[in-house]
């Protein structure tokens, strides 16, 4: 058990397993042995089958001892977070808090993966704090995902929402100013905004063969660097976009326009599935759009010459 708990790698699938029953062999010829010898220095007589039940009670309680080490080492390694059940907000970053991060943490889900969700949104950043980052969480079945300022006047910026897990929460994924879907802007970034109202890239997915390939573009401050997030959804709850497994990233340059446009290959995904994305600013405050509406990923048919 001390071995287990402080055993620093993760074990492949089936191998609890096998570990536990090479335990069990060794536990049994070991128990054997110190049996015979406690039977042999004894003054007292055992009762029937008195060795074997010592032989298997040890055992089995040193192969639930092993059993249990390895899976508090496992979620040591992982370190995993649960934010789950509260009757207000899973986390809430208030009153001008800045350079907070969270991480790794189930948001609205508990370690068995059973629904637990939070009362209001999962993630709530308002009120002026800025540069924070919610990074790599699963963020489920709370009533919105992420909220990032409370209205069109609160300027938390610089919060980074990146590598997430965001789906089945009761509405939107992730809100800048808590009202719902907010449309693109000719002039981006607008400035006294939450996350500077970041656009998300526009595009359409196209299946060719076996490959998939979103074709897009994204419209913001000029000659800077964005990173794009796209995400596989399995069903569409316009408006409530998800964006439930991370698929693909790629970093684009915005021209002296402000324009940038894309061609990206997208590993891993099914025809009937929907795709979504969001654009993380790289170049001054690290601003997140909201995700981008799901879109539908089309078919090319082939024309008979």
């Amino acid at each position: 058990m001390r071995v287990a708990r402080s055993y620093p790698y993760s074990y492949p699938k089936g191998g609890i397993t096998k570990v536990r029953k090479i335990i069990l062999d060794f536990a049994t010829n070991f128990y054997d042995i110190m049996c015979m010898r406690v039977a042999r220095s004894c003054p007292y007589s055992y009762p029937k089958g008195g060795i074997m039940m010592i032989r298997k009670i040890c055992a089995g309680l040193l192969c639930a001892c092993l059993a249990t080490g390895l899976c508090e080492a496992r979620l040591k390694q992982k370190r995993t977070n649960v934010i789950a059940g509260n009757k207000c907000h899973g986390v809430a970053i208030l009153n001008g808090s800045n350079n907070n991060a969270v991480r790794n943490a189930l948001i609205g889900m508990s370690l068995c993966k059973k629904a637990l969700g939070n009362g209001k949104d999962g993630v709530l950043i308002a009120h002026k704090s800025k540069d924070n980052q919610i990074e790599g969480n699963v963020i489920v079945n709370n009533c919105k995902g992420i909220v990032v300022g409370t209205s069109k006047q609160d300027c938390s910026d610089g919060n980074a929402i990146e590598g997430n897990v965001i789906y089945n929460n009761t509405k939107i994924g992730i809100d800048l100013a808590n009202d719902g879907r907010t449309k693109n802007h000719k002039k981006n970034p607008v400035k006294r905004a939450p996350n500077g109202f970041q656009n998300f890239p526009k595009f359409k997915v196209i299946c060719k063969g076996k490959n998939v390939i979103a074709h897009g573009s994204l419209c913001s401050a000029k000659s800077s660097r964005f990173k794009l997030e796209f995400f596989k959804n399995d069903r569409d709850r316009s408006p409530a976009t998800d964006g439930q497994r991370l698929i693909q990233t790629i970093e684009v340059t915005t021209n002296a326009q402000g324009k940038a446009e894309f061609s990206i290959e997208l590993p891993g995904i099914r025809s009937k599935s929907f795709v979504s994305a969001t654009a993380t600013a790289l170049d001054g405050p690290r601003n997140t759009s909201e995700l981008s509406p799901n879109v539908k990923i089309r078919t090319t048919k082939k024309h008979n010459a």
